[in-house]
């Protein structure tokens, strides 16, 4: 989005950029993706990280992929993610209500 505040001669063609790249984004939610391919949508809310060290050596951090290398040593078991290098794929969500 950044980028199109680059754009245009004037101050109005900026923001008309500016508008066209938000409005892409409000028909998106919209129409909850329903144009995009499996792979596009996923692209866009999904994100991805290696993790340079073991699991076990970040301790306490918090982060996207550190829990989500922990839960799945919940569900796979230790062995499977205690390597450095570990690939972290997650879909990014909003729980409408918090749990307890």
């Amino acid at each position: 989005m950044f980028s199109e505040f680059l754009q245009g001669g004037t101050l109005a063609e900026c923001y008309a950029a500016v508008g066209a790249v938000a409005n892409r984004w409000l028909d998106l939610l919209d129409t909850h993706g329903i144009d995009l391919s499996d792979r596009e949508l996923l692209s866009y809310i999904s994100e991805s990280s290696t993790m340079s060290k073991a699991v076990a050596e970040y301790g306490d951090r918090k982060s996207s992929a550190i829990t989500t290398a922990k839960r799945m040593a919940q569900f796979l078991g230790d062995e499977r993610v205690k390597d450095k290098g570990l690939a972290c794929n997650y879909v990014v969500s909003v729980c409408a209500s918090p749990q307890v």
